[in-house]
């Protein structure tokens, strides 16, 4: 059961329990309609009220970050990406990941964005076509596609975000990536960024604030 199905369900269970409990101090023969007809209208009711409010806190980021507990992964991430098992220390490149919830179902979105180059692989973004991350131990797969407008490839991330101690929410990142392709095995991490760093960036550099991030991460 996902956050948001958890936040539906307290919030569902604790509306019909308070009405239940407020019409068994309406003496009974004041009740214009049996209790038992109102036990099952309250549960509607309640599930109603539940669906408005959760979606109401999803639509605002402190309400997403709030419900989604520690699944909540949203935001820009620096993600690095060594050679291959071979020589696994040997940068290969770097990027931004941005992590979103999209649609009336939020689902994971995930698009890295990396600075142009001559390589297909290390020049081009990434967009994902299907990402989830399990509530119970936070295990991440994206299945993505690079494309540069007349070749794509496909690949598959997997691995595991958590928290270094700092908070609830994840700030790490720990896993592998393989391109459909080649078939080589390389070692992924990534650390959050801050919203305070991403701010002061933007009112640095402006719409080049991730090429400048990147560079300043690199050198």
């Amino acid at each position: 059961m996902t956050g948001i199905w958890k936040a539906k369900f307290f919030i569902g269970t604790l509306l019909t329990t308070l009405i239940i409990t407020l019409s068994y101090e309406i003496k009974v023969e004041t009740l214009v309609i049996p209790q038992y007809i109102l036990v099952g209208v309250s549960f509607i009711v309640s599930t109603y009220l539940a669906n408005i409010l959760i979606n109401f806190a999803l639509g605002i980021k402190i309400g997403r970050k709030f419900i989604m507990a520690k699944t909540w992964i949203e935001g820009h991430w620096f993600i690095t990406t060594m050679q291959n098992i071979e020589n696994p220390n040997a940068l290969s490149q770097a990027g931004i990941v941005y992590i979103s919830y999209e649609g009336d179902s939020y689902v994971l979105s995930v698009i890295t964005y990396r600075k142009k180059t001559d390589d297909m692989h290390t020049g081009l973004s990434s967009l994902s076509e299907l990402a989830t991350i399990r509530s119970f131990d936070l295990k991440f797969s994206n299945l993505f596609s690079i494309s540069n407008g007349s070749i794509e490839t496909k690949g598959i991330t997997s691995g595991k975000f958590f928290s270094d101690g700092s908070g609830i929410h994840p700030n790490r990142f720990e896993g592998h990536v393989v391109l459909f392709n080649d078939g080589i095995n390389r070692r992924q991490s990534a650390t959050k960024i801050s919203s305070k760093e991403i701010s002061k960036l933007i009112k640095t550099h402006g719409e080049c604030w991730k090429d400048e991030y990147l560079t300043q991460r690199q050198n």
